[in-house]
């Protein structure tokens, strides 16, 4: 609800769903909400797994979608790392 974003002020919504799930998620009024308050979304079912590191010394949240980390690691065998 518009009341609880404006309270907490979140600069990303993470949005935990399948690919293709059956109930719709996100809904589109969610999601256009999120827009227009200029919140950045992370979608599970478009980027798979996420990581996430907080750490003290960065106000900022740093994140790893699950491809770029399957990139990362297909790649490791061709620069010769065991």
């Amino acid at each position: 609800s518009w009341p609880l974003l404006a309270a907490v002020r979140p600069s990303i919504g993470l949005i935990q769903s399948g690919w293709q799930n059956p109930y719709g998620h996100p809904h589109p009024q969610v999601s256009a909400r999120y827009a227009r308050h200029g919140i950045q979304t992370l979608n599970t079912a478009q980027l798979g797994a996420l990581r996430f590191a907080l750490e003290q010394s960065k106000p900022e949240i740093i994140w790893i979608a699950a491809s770029q980390m399957r990139n990362k690691l297909w790649h490791m065998h061709e620069i010769g790392a065991d």
